[in-house]
């Protein structure tokens, strides 16, 4: 539920800038870029962490 008010409130503030800002759109490109990228960069983490775990458990369960 958090993620999700954080997702909207940041992309609510994106738009917000794109539309009220004088930015040259070299500007505009680069701060969506970023978002994107940030944005990215949490999803590959969040995705990431549960195979990491299910890899753990599985060398684990060979050691044993």
């Amino acid at each position: 539920m958090q993620r999700i008010a954080i997702t909207a409130l940041s992309l609510t503030l994106l738009i917000s800038v794109w539309f009220l800002s004088n930015w040259s759109p070299l500007a505009k490109l680069a701060l969506i870029t970023g978002w994107l990228i940030v944005l990215g960069a949490y999803l590959l983490i969040r995705i990431g962490k549960p195979r990491v775990r299910k890899k753990q458990e599985a060398e684990r369960e060979l050691l044993e």
